[in-house]
C-alpha cells in the first residue's frame, strides 16, 4: 500500500480524484488489518508518539498528517531507515511537515525529545525505538541537523 502511495505522490499533491480513491481504499485496507491484528501497533508507533508528546508539551492541536509526517521523518532518522524517502515524499505530497511550518523551533524540539521517553511510560505507550535510545543533546543535535533539506 505505502509503495503504491508512493506513485501518485504528485496526484496527492493536486488532491485528484486518483488520490483521493487510492487513500480512502488504503485506509479501508489498513483498518481491516488492525482489526485481524487487534491493535493499532501496525500503524501508530514511534512517529505518533513524538505526535502527542509535540501536542501535551505545546498545549497546541495540528494537522495530524502534518505532524505525523514530522514524527516520521525524525523517527527514520533515529531508526536510520528512509529518512529521505520519507522526507521527499511528504515534500512531493505538498504536506507541510517542516518545524518552521509546524511553527515548532529547535528549542521546543530539543525539549520535546529530551522529554520523550517519560512521556511514553507515563502514557502507558507500546514499546518503540524511544525506549531504546537516549535522548541526549549530542543525539537531539543530531536528530534535528539530519532533517533532510527540500529537494528542488
Amino acid at each position: 500500500m505505502l509503495e503504491a502511495l508512493f506513485g501518485i505522490a504528485d496526484d496527492v499533491a493536486a488532491v485528484s480524484d486518483k488520490a483521493l480513491e487510492h487513500i480512502i481504499r488504503a485506509y479501508a485496507a489498513v483498518n481491516a488489518l488492525l482489526l485481524d491484528a487487534g491493535h493499532s501497533g501496525p500503524e501508530e508507533g514511534s512517529e505518533h508518539y513524538f505526535g502527542y508528546a509535540v501536542e501535551a508539551a505545546t498545549g497546541r492541536s495540528f494537522v495530524h498528517g502534518e505532524l505525523i509526517g514530522l514524527g516520521t521523518v525524525l523517527m527514520s532518522g533515529l531508526q536510520e531507515n528512509g529518512q529521505r524517502r520519507a522526507a521527499a515524499f511528504l515534500d512531493r505530497c505538498g504536506v507541510e511537515w517542516r518545524p518552521e511550518q509546524l511553527g515548532l523551533d529547535g528549542a521546543a524540539l530539543a525539549e520535546v525529545l529530551s522529554g520523550l521517553p517519560r512521556f511514553v511510560r507515563e502514557a502507558g505507550l507500546p514499546h518503540s525505538i524511544i525506549d531504546e535510545t537516549t535522548f541526549d543533546g549530542t543525539t537531539i543535535t543530531s536528530l534535528l541537523a539530519k532533517i533532510p533539506p527540500r529537494e528542488t
